[in-house]
Parts: structure tokens; C-alpha cells; sequence
């Protein structure tokens, strides 16, 4: 692409779409996560919210990491587009293992959730960094 090119409705519709697809992914989690966690597996609100608390401050720090990972990446694909292709399996994954939590004693259940819960931040994360600074790189 050109510098001086224009981009087109269709590129701009497609990047759109993109990032709906990703935060209607994470809103549709985020809205029922909390019940799903107390109400179905049995876990305690204030042990859930403490969890999510702490992996919001970690989320933090690696929004930081990611961003420099991107920015130190030199591929034929670009600095962006790698981190989205590797990465939005794994994070389809792991939104899956999210809501199969094992008929297992509590404790075990409350590993596997924070767990899990870490890992989908992580790939969310290495997804959505990457998407961001994609709309930078096509204008």
C-alpha cells in the first residue's frame, strides 16, 4: 500500500469486524463469568473478585510486555498481524477450558479457574495489544 493510498470501505469494514468479533467474545465472558464461577461451579463472589482484581493489576504489566514484544517483531507479515494469526487459536482455547471447569474437590476447581482465567487474559491480551496497534499501522 502506497502512502499516499487511501484505504478503502472494505479494509476499514473488515478491521471493524475484527475487533467486534474480539470484544463481543470478551463482553459475552466478562457478563456471565462471575455467574457462571459462583452460581454453577459453587465458588465463593468475594474469592472470584479477588481473582479477577488480581489479574487486572497483572493485565496491567503484560498490556506493557506485549506492546513491546510487538513492537520488537520484524516478520514479512509485519509487526501485528503475526501476534493475531499465533495467537487467536490459543485464545479460542482457552475461552473453551474457561467454562469447563472438572467436577473435581473445590480447591482443584479453584486452580483450574485462576488458571485458566490468567491464561485467557494472556491470550486476550496477545490478541487484542497486537489488533490495537494494527489500526495505527494501516492509517
Amino acid at each position: 500500500m502506497m502512502d499516499d493510498e487511501k484505504i478503502g470501505f472494505i479494509e476499514r469494514f473488515g478491521y471493524g469486524l475484527g475487533d467486534f468479533a474480539c470484544n463481543l467474545v470478551w463482553a459475552s465472558m466478562g457478563s456471565f463469568i462471575m455467574f457462571y464461577y459462583t452460581d454453577v461451579v459453587g465458588i465463593g463472589a468475594a474469592v472470584i473478585g479477588t481473582l479477577m482484581m488480581a489479574v487486572r493489576l497483572l493485565d496491567g504489566v503484560l498490556d506493557i510486555s506485549v506492546g513491546l514484544l510487538v513492537d520488537r517483531t520484524h516478520s514479512k507479515d509485519g509487526k501485528a498481524r503475526p501476534w493475531i494469526k499465533w495467537m487467536a487459536v490459543p485464545f479460542g482455547l482457552s475461552m473453551i477450558a474457561l467454562f469447563s471447569v472438572p467436577q473435581i474437590a473445590q480447591s482443584q476447581q479453584l486452580m483450574y479457574i485462576s488458571l485458566t482465567y490468567v491464561i485467557v487474559n494472556v491470550f486476550y491480551t496477545a490478541v487484542n495489544v497486537p489488533y490495537g496497534v494494527l489500526n495505527s499501522l494501516i492509517t
